[in-house]
């Protein structure tokens, strides 16, 4: 064998070993690309620390929106409120139907960031495996271009083995392309699908602050009850806050964090055990003043029965001396042909006494309303000595 055909024997194996390189080289650069692609478009949670911070705040103001106003005592405001609570309750319902319907949007993102994230895991899996395969393909290329420099007689086979090998490597190659490909199309939609969970968690947020803001309207005529319901929301935030703490318990690795986190969801369990107590003590005050006034109310009611009977009573009397007075108008019409006005004047003034009708009658309200007295009012009133001569009538007795 000459130089020539040595020279010509040597440039396809340098070219084969330096084409191996570069492709060794590309397929490096090119793992390290998708390594890091995969740790920057990697989905980042939010701040533990920040949601334990912000958990008491909001906490702090649901309670203040439900026990921010006493309950008013002025009928004409409550009937205000009354009236006011049919729009402020349709309001609430449509609000609630749209914080449902975004809700039921973020469930469905959020599964689609799930299969996304999984999606992910499976593709960064395959870039591995890949990486892989081409790390033994190269080791398998090293031997091979070792056993071609051992075996430099079998010339043929060796390029025919590396022209096998580099068909390999292109393929592994456009592989690697497409799985590139889809690494970033995957984290494109995984970039939208963040968006727009951000986006409805955002007006998720406004929904939530608008159907505070119209509970918060609608809570004037329902303090009672939404006190209740305030202490029940402060028990679910007090078991909330304890099974928080009891998570970073369990998940905290450096004991001094775990335990400065541990005392500050303490620290929340005491303001919120105190302001279910301060709650419950305002509940009692409500029911002890809503239980006085419905006895109140009772009595009212009550007395403003009796008054009623009173009061028929007192008209019937009234009644029953009307017509005994026109009785009396007839009777002294009757009689002015026979009697004169002096002598009128002088028997009225002589009866100036017990007997006499302007006073014998008590018209007095004040006074006791019973069925003899009545029965005593009417004869006293009825019995007019000076007038029984003179008309020839019996008055002695009730004419009605």
């Amino acid at each position: 064998m000459t130089d020539d055909d040595q020279i010509e024997s040597r440039s396809p194996t340098q070219e084969r070993r330096a084409s191996l390189e570069r492709l060794r080289a590309v397929g490096q650069t090119f793992a390290d690309g998708i390594a890091a692609a995969f740790r920057e478009k990697r989905p980042s949670k939010p701040s533990v620390d920040e949601e334990a911070e912000l958990r008491p705040q909001r906490n702090a103001d649901a309670i203040r929106v439900a026990v921010s106003n006493p309950v008013p005592s002025d009928e004409i405001f409550a009937s205000a409120v009354t009236s006011r609570e049919g729009s402020q309750r349709k309001e609430m319902d449509r609000l609630q139907s749209m914080l449902e319907a975004s809700e039921a949007r973020g469930d469905a993102l959020q599964e689609e960031t799930e299969r996304l994230r999984s999606e992910n895991s499976s593709l960064s899996a395959t870039v591995d495996r890949s990486a892989r395969l081409l790390d033994n393909m190269r080791l398998d290329y090293d031997r091979l271009r070792a056993e071609s420099l051992e075996q430099a007689g079998k010339g043929s086979m060796t390029v025919a083995e590396a022209a096998r090998l580099r068909s390999q490597v292109v393929d592994t190659e456009r592989a690697l392309r497409r799985m590139t490909a889809r690494a970033d199309d995957a984290d494109k939609r995984f970039v939208e699908e963040r968006k727009k969970a951000t986006a409805l968690e955002r007006v998720c947020l406004g929904l939530r602050r608008r159907v505070a803001i119209a509970e918060e309207k609608a809570q004037d005529s329902k303090r009672v009850q939404d006190a209740i319901l305030a202490r029940e929301l402060a028990e679910a935030q007090l078991a909330e806050t304890k099974v928080e703490a009891e998570r970073w318990r369990a998940r905290s690795s450096a004991a001094d964090v775990a335990r400065e986190r541990a005392e500050a969801a303490e620290r929340s369990e005491r303001v919120q055990r105190d302001k279910i107590s301060s709650l419950e003590r305002e509940l009692e005050s409500r029911e002890a003043l809503l239980k006085q006034s419905m006895h109140e109310k009772k009595r009212l009611l009550q007395n403003m029965g009796i008054y009623e009977k009173e009061l028929e009573k007192k008209e019937m009397r009234l009644a029953r001396l009307r017509s005994y007075i026109e009785e009396q108008r007839y009777q002294q019409r009757r009689s002015r042909r026979h009697v004169s006005a002096d002598d009128r004047f002088a028997r009225v003034m002589e009866s100036d006494n017990d007997t006499e009708l302007g006073t014998a009658a008590s018209l007095s309200i004040e006074k006791d309303d019973t069925e003899d007295n009545d029965h005593a009012v009417s004869h006293s009133v009825y019995v007019l000595p000076h007038q029984a001569p003179r008309s020839g009538l019996n008055l002695s007795q009730p004419r009605f």
